[in-house]
């Protein structure tokens, strides 16, 4: 039945893009005379506009929704009568949406809608509301105040722009006298990060990079990078990943001439990227063999492949598990095998 209370509807875009047309779908069929807005990443608003053209689509500016986005850098919105997390699952490992949710967005009511669809709203007491901030804020930096500390002293070097860097557990990012670290404007970079649904199972190791002499890390948006992930960025190289990516669990890549990572890139975890040899091969040689790796935007990378010098992908390659790849591939490729070879084609020009 209707609630007729309800003018104002709003979705948080926090699971896959299917999950969400489901969704965005469901809430119009459940308040006919309402309003459905949805607040969504940047990357994907054209394609829910473009699928669910009766909403209200709303762009966010970051990839995430925790407490370090500011409620400044949020859209303007109306007061909304009830607004929803929308989750992968039962909730589990949602927290820091849910914070997001309570403490940024000014609605009469909360709610969520799981993965099997079922929509649950009402009203939140005060005291409701502090728990589940508190809990967001906590999960933010890995439940460290260390981290917070780290967090607050490396962002005081940033260029105050609406963007920062967060630090969990203890994850660092050390810069070598002459290196660079630039983020661009109203972005968010996790490092360190574990989501709560690979708590206990993924919390082995702390993220670390190095950014030595003469070399620079460049963040051109949002991004994360999950606990475990090594990066040295060698003299006088450069290393850059575009807004929406991610690079999971223990992965590691070095960099001694130049890998670029694109937007919204899904790198899985134990993936390796090397852009050189490391070592001679013959006596004969000149110098170690270096040559940049370069991945377009909306790659997918499956877990433990090994990206090795001169690669380059276009966008929208998925990449399978386990994939040794030294050659280069076009726009839409799906590869596989060792060496990687052209397996099939993708459909579509977005990551799901």
């Amino acid at each position: 039945m209707e609630d007729k209370r309800i003018r104002n509807v709003l979705l948080l875009r926090s699971a896959d893009l299917k999950s969400s047309l489901d969704a965005i779908n469901l809430l119009n069929k459940k308040f006919p005379n309402s309003t459905v807005y949805v607040l969504a990443q940047e990357a994907v608003a054209g394609f829910l506009s473009e699928n669910a053209k009766f909403a209200s689509i709303v762009k966010f500016p970051y990839r995430d929704f925790n407490m370090a986005v500011p409620a400044s850098c949020i859209p303007k919105l109306p007061l909304m009568d009830v607004s929803f997390s929308l989750y992968k699952n039962d909730g589990n490992g949602y927290d820091e949406v849910d914070a997001f949710l309570v403490s940024k967005i000014k609605s009469r009511e909360y709610g969520s809608i799981n993965s099997s669809f079922d929509i649950s709203y009402g009203k939140l007491s005060d005291t409701k509301k502090q728990q589940i901030i508190r809990k967001g804020m906590s999960l933010l930096y890995g439940g460290s105040l260390k981290a917070k500390e780290r967090s607050n002293s490396f962002n005081k070097t940033l260029k105050k722009n609406g963007s920062f860097v967060v630090f969990s557990g203890d994850s660092e990012i050390i810069i070598d006298e002459g290196g660079s670290f630039t983020i661009s404007p109203v972005s968010i970079c996790r490092f360190g990060y574990v989501p709560p649904d690979w708590k206990y199972i993924r919390d082995e190791g702390k993220a670390m990079a190095r950014v030595q002499q003469n070399a620079t890390f460049e963040i051109n948006g949002s991004c994360n990078f999950f606990n475990g992930v090594k990066l040295n960025i060698f003299s006088g190289a450069k290393f850059a990943i575009g807004n929406g990516s991610y690079i999971a669990f223990n992965s590691r890549i070095f960099v001694e001439k130049e890998i670029k990572i694109g937007a919204n890139c899904a790198i899985s975890w134990d993936v390796e990227m090397f852009d050189t040899d490391f070592h001679r091969i013959s006596v004969s040689d000149d110098s170690v063999r270096r040559q940049g790796i370069f991945i377009g935007d909306n790659a997918w990378i499956g877990s433990g492949s090994r990206l090795l010098k001169g690669v380059h992908l276009g966008n929208n390659v998925i990449v399978a598990a386990g994939a040794v790849v030294t050659g280069c591939f076009p726009d839409n490729s799906i590869i596989g095998g060792n060496p990687a070879k052209l397996i099939g084609m993708k459909e579509g020009k977005i990551r799901i």
